[in-house]
């Protein structure tokens, strides 16, 4: 609809490929630099402080600290499955030129 696959309907593997055959040398930045934005959202998430003045905020505050953690670590085992993925493709390209 936007111009934007559907990744959530893709698996790690055809997602590298993706990145692999629609950007060639520009895929591996792209893939380090999503795994790197991932990181960073977790840690960000695990560093959040529970805050409110009253325990119901607290409460709040310490259950949307714990979606933003399992969101941001969805997240970043994603982005660390394709770039497992786009290294495997990598690496098996290099194999197959090495037996020409």
């Amino acid at each position: 609809e936007d111009g934007n696959p559907d990744f959530s309907k893709l698996t790690a593997a055809q997602t590298a490929e993706l990145y692999d055959t629609q950007f060639d040398e520009d895929a591996d930045g792209i893939v380090s630099g999503y795994v790197s934005d991932a990181k960073k959202a977790l840690d960000k998430a695990n560093n959040m402080t529970v805050k409110g003045k009253t325990f119901v905020e607290q409460k709040a505050s310490k259950d949307a600290k714990e979606k933003a953690i399992s969101d941001a670590q969805a997240a970043y085992d994603s982005a660390i499955a394709i770039r497992d993925a786009y290294n495997e493709r990598q690496l098996a390209r290099q194999e197959e030129s090495s037996l020409d």
